[in-house]
């Protein structure tokens, strides 16, 4: 930032953040890594670690539900279930994305579909088991949210695979 009439003096030398140069001197300026907002998971392979937690929780709950839940449930029972399904669907999926990454390297497509599976696995199926368990009805709009992040991950896998041959 130059001294003028609008910053006054005050502001000579002040290096203009994201500038390449500092416009007093005209020197280069470092870059300067910023931590990121997110919290990194220290695990070698986070799409890797997800599906595996995924797939874990998918059996408890499944297991869970078919023998903790049961008489609780009653006609809710198929709400859970199917909850299940696709909380273990997903997670192998996402272990199959995981798969790809390791063996391809990074894709941006590929990526989108691991995110996308993670939050619908969260939306679709914990919207559902909220809904079994008695939660309020006002999740009920969050389970179509879930279904459309799964056919957007999926959506995203074929795109990658039309794209990955040219």
């Amino acid at each position: 930032v130059r001294p003028d009439a609008r910053h006054g003096p005050a502001l000579a030398g002040v290096v203009v953040p994201g500038s390449a140069r500092d416009m007093r001197t005209g020197r280069r300026l470092p870059r300067i890594a910023l931590p990121s907002p997110w919290p990194r998971l220290p695990v070698r392979d986070p799409f890797l670690f997800v599906a595996a937690v995924l797939a874990a929780t998918g059996v408890g709950l499944g297991a869970f539900g078919a023998h903790g839940l049961k008489a609780r449930l009653g006609d809710a029972l198929g709400t859970w279930e199917t909850g299940v399904s696709y909380h273990l669907l997903h997670a192998l999926a996402l272990f199959g994305v995981a798969v790809l990454l390791r063996v391809i390297g990074d894709a941006t497509l590929l990526r989108s579909a691991g995110w996308l599976f993670a939050f619908g696995v969260l939306a679709f199926s914990g919207s559902l088991y909220a809904l079994a368990l008695g939660g309020p009805r006002m999740l009920g709009p969050v389970t179509p949210l879930g279904g459309l992040a799964f056919i957007a991950g999926w959506v995203c896998i074929a795109v990658w695979a039309v794209r990955a041959d040219s």
